[in-house]
């Protein structure tokens, strides 16, 4: 889809796109063989999103998928949840 966005903004001589933001992480590293070279390519710039998978990769979720209590954080001494 990218490339076909570059294509036709090059032959109606519009604004081309300059970044593309896919998922990207430990768990889903599909850009790797297709989107990275094509952005490498075209100097497109790649902005990951969702790095920590949801919360996965960063210990959010007990091993059952359940969400286990994640302690309040205080900012500027006020408590804020986490959620």
């Amino acid at each position: 889809m990218v490339m076909e966005a570059l294509g036709v903004s090059e032959r109606h001589g519009l604004a081309r796109y300059i970044s593309e933001q896919p998922p990207y992480n430990l768990l889903d590293r599909r850009i790797e063989n297709e989107l990275v070279p094509l952005c490498m390519k075209y100097g497109l710039a790649i902005l990951p999103w969702s790095p920590v998978a949801g919360g996965i990769l960063a210990g959010r979720y007990a091993a059952g998928g359940d969400p286990r209590r994640i302690p309040a954080r205080t900012v500027r001494g006020r408590s804020l949840p986490i959620a």
